[in-house]
């Protein structure tokens, strides 16, 4: 029924080829070892998976490609004007014209620039957790404003593909 149902069988298809299961599951839970020294995995749909992310964002960011998102950055006030999506919180942004101009405007670059950034092979730990930090963030703010399904749901949960191995070794 909408884009998010396309991206949601997208995830279930390469997380099938995942072990997923040797983490994340009630099976892992009820196990009686704590064996968890190999918290990284390399095959290739790790990363076939984190290239469809990224595909996502790049061709969301080129879809965007109009002077509403690009130059005139007012993408932002349209959508919170729209009846159909916009919640409560939407009519109190709309009183901040300049502020949903700078918002556009970083929303827009920020998915191109740290989908690209998100793939370089120096400063990768920080770099990926900037990507998550600020795209989740993003997401969870138009969770916020406008009522969209889950897709900014979604979005939040397969950004936790990009977490290096440090993190979920802290988290253990």
């Amino acid at each position: 029924l909408s884009g998010a149902d396309d991206v949601f069988r997208l995830m279930l298809l390469w997380g099938m080829f995942l072990p997923l299961g040797a983490r994340f599951s009630v099976d892992c839970w009820l196990k009686a070892t704590d064996d968890f020294s190999r918290n990284r995995h390399t095959s290739v749909a790790t990363v076939a998976i984190l290239i469809q992310v990224s595909l996502l964002y790049i061709f969301t960011f080129l879809f965007k490609w109009h002077p509403i998102w690009v130059s005139e950055f007012t993408a932002l006030y349209y959508m919170f004007n729209l009846d159909l999506f916009a919640n409560q919180l939407a009519p109190l942004l709309l009183e901040y014209p300049t502020i949903l101009k700078g918002l556009t405007g970083f929303f827009i670059y920020s998915e191109i620039v740290l989908t690209v950034l998100v793939w370089s092979p120096f400063l990768t730990s920080p770099l990926r957790i900037i990507f998550i930090a600020v795209l989740g963030v993003m997401h969870l703010g138009i969770a916020a404003v406008l009522g969209i399904g889950f897709f900014p749901f979604l979005c939040c949960t397969y950004l936790l593909l990009f977490l290096p191995s440090s993190v979920w070794d802290a988290l253990r």
